[in-house]
């Protein structure tokens, strides 16, 4: 039974070791830089979860790409940001989504769970650095160890195919579009009343290191980062944590942009649910952060005063 045991152990340690190394093998291939280039007319790269990538029409904003996804943290987003930037040094703008949800500890439940694994560690997994795989591998070993073979597998299909750019192989995000809404519905329902005050008021620690060190890489290669907020209902009930969402970003990210959108004025039929926006909504939000973008409000002394006015002006159309 013992000789059994051994045999059993060392195949297992033996088919581990091979995956390893071709996981290994196989992720030095595909980092290469040439499957990260974005277009040279690429100006502004918008990154974040859902609420950017329903908010955000990049082709009403010239020279906008958007690559947010939705349910990404801050984890999975300094991945991206860091590979694209070391790949793109033109690009000078990146917006980031800065919002009462992201700051919850729901997010760092984003990160290492099965679902989070197959979702958003497939999409970035030969970028991903030692020390972050091990943070993975400490927090779920089964599932960090389940999904190698299929990375394997993935990057396989992606040179067996003659990928160009892998952003696209995995979908790296982009923009979600929404015909209908269901805010009505879910106010009739009271839906803002079902999330709890520990969902709400608790706050997350992984994610928001995360968001610390894309803010370090940024300075580090010279590209602007500009935390932004997209529009959210006046219902949205995450929004009972502001007072947090504004003392860390004084404490933490003073140095850095901060646009803030969220009482942009759009009409419950504009909004997806109580804090994304629809089609209608987006492209309301998008055509209006153009006009400010071309008229470069980043420069502007004060900025959000500058956003709140353009925002009265909205309310008078």
């Amino acid at each position: 039974m013992k000789l059994f045991c051994r045999k059993v152990l060392f195949f297992v340690v033996l088919l581990s070791s091979i995956t390893f190394f071709i996981v290994f093998f196989l992720n030095n291939i595909v980092q290469d830089n040439r499957y990260y280039k974005l277009s040279p007319h690429t100006k502004y790269l918008f990154v974040g979860s859902s609420f950017v990538s329903c908010s955000i029409r990049d082709s009403e904003i010239d020279g906008a790409v958007n690559l947010a996804l939705a349910g990404e943290s801050f984890f999975y987003s300094y991945t991206k940001i860091k590979k694209i930037i070391d790949v793109n040094p033109e690009l000078k703008y990146i917006f980031l989504d800065y919002s009462n949800f992201k700051l919850t500890k729901i997010m760092d439940r984003f990160i290492c769970t099965d679902m989070y694994l197959s979702t958003q560690y497939l999409r970035y997994a030969p970028l991903i650095e030692n020390r972050e795989k091990l943070a993975v591998l400490g927090e779920n070993p089964l599932g960090f160890l389940s999904i190698q073979p299929v990375i394997a597998r993935d990057n396989i299909g992606f040179l067996k195919w003659g990928g160009t750019f892998y952003p696209s192989y995995k979908y790296w995000g982009g923009y979600d579009e929404f015909h209908f809404s269901k805010t009505d519905s879910l106010i009739r329902a009271n839906h803002q009343a079902k999330a709890t005050q520990q969902d709400i008021f608790e706050v997350g620690s992984v994610n928001l290191e995360y968001l610390v060190k894309i803010k370090e890489v940024c300075v580090e290669k010279g590209v602007n980062l500009i935390l932004f907020r997209t529009p959210t209902h006046a219902l949205d009930p995450y929004r009972a944590n502001e007072e947090f969402l504004q003392t860390y970003r004084k404490e933490n990210l003073s140095d850095i942009t901060f646009l803030d959108f969220h009482d942009f004025p759009l009409e419950n039929k504009e909004f997806l649910d109580l804090d994304h926006l629809n089609y209608l909504g987006a492209t309301k939000f998008s055509s209006f952060l153009s006009s400010l973008i071309k008229d470069s409000l980043w420069i502007v002394d004060d900025n959000q005063e500058y956003i709140e006015r353009n925002i009265r002006a909205q309310r008078t159309k």
